[in-house]
């Protein structure tokens, strides 16, 4: 599928059956009635598994979370988990075009992509548009005042960024902590923004992975566990900085569990370190 955003851009994704089953359902309950408000819509959202977002590395794409070995998509739909796996502007396949976007606009990527595809807000498939500019600081105006204002009605994400994947959603995560059901850093870049992060933020359940064999665990972690309060650790044995393609069975069971916010499961399954 392809998402439209502001300024004419499209974005490429991939998304497995239960998030297409979603997002159809968002749309059509959008359509019928404009909301499903108050105290019924949040507990609907509590009930149901959190959609994985999955945003890859800078040498990889959409078809990463897709293809063998990981097959994440397929692993999580198997256990009832909805997921989408955007090709993020300036990277993967260039299916969501080959120019890098400015700061600015990848700070707002993640916000207008999940709007668009009818995650945020009241489920309609579509971003606001700006009134007269595309002017990156409007467009951050908008989607602040619709998200405030449907946040009840936005689904709950668990936001996975693997390495440069992190310069877009840590933004996301900073700007809108109320809808990451569970934060899943993978060696990120970006960790310039960590303080930049409030105290919801730094409150969101996060699940650190990273390789044995990656050297930018030993400045990485640090900082992460300086930074969330409620924080969990996986060091996948032998694996190198993509450490997920090390173990995809782990990686992915770690996904779902996350999904389904079992908490507990979650915190024994991450105390997997090395000495």
């Amino acid at each position: 599928r392809a998402a439209s955003l502001s300024a004419g851009r499209s974005i490429y994704y991939i998304a497995n059956e239960n998030a297409l089953r979603l997002l159809d359902e968002r749309a059509s309950a959008h359509r019928a009635s404009q909301a499903v408000t108050g105290a019924g819509a949040r507990a609907e959202a509590a009930d149901a598994p959190a959609v994985v977002v999955l945003l890859h590395g800078s040498k990889f794409s959409a078809d990463t979370w897709d293809e063998q070995p990981m097959d994440t998509l397929a692993a999580l739909d198997e256990s009832g988990v909805p997921a989408l796996a955007p090709d993020l502007p300036g990277y993967g396949k260039g299916r969501s075009g080959r120019s890098r976007p400015s700061k600015e606009e990848r700070e707002l990527f993640l916000a207008e992509f999940l709007t668009a595809v009818g995650l945020l807000g009241g489920g309609d498939g579509h971003a606001e548009q700006p009134a007269e500019s595309h002017d990156a600081r409007s467009v951050e105006a908008q989607l602040v005042t619709r998200l405030h204002s449907d946040v009840s009605r936005s689904a709950r994400v668990v936001l996975v960024a693997a390495s440069m994947g992190g310069v877009f959603g840590l933004p996301f995560l900073r700007d809108h902590p109320s809808v990451v059901a569970a934060f899943v850093p993978i060696a990120p870049a970006g960790a310039e923004y960590l303080s930049t992060l409030g105290a919801p933020a730094r409150q969101v359940r996060t699940v650190a992975i990273f390789g044995e064999m990656d050297r930018l665990q030993r400045r990485l972690l640090p900082e992460l566990k300086a930074t969330f309060t409620d924080i969990s650790v996986t060091i996948i044995p032998n694996a190198p900085h993509p450490a997920y393609l090390t173990d995809p069975a782990l990686f992915n069971d770690i996904l779902i569990r996350a999904a389904r916010s079992e908490s507990a499961a979650i915190k024994r399954a991450m105390e997997t370190t090395v000495n």
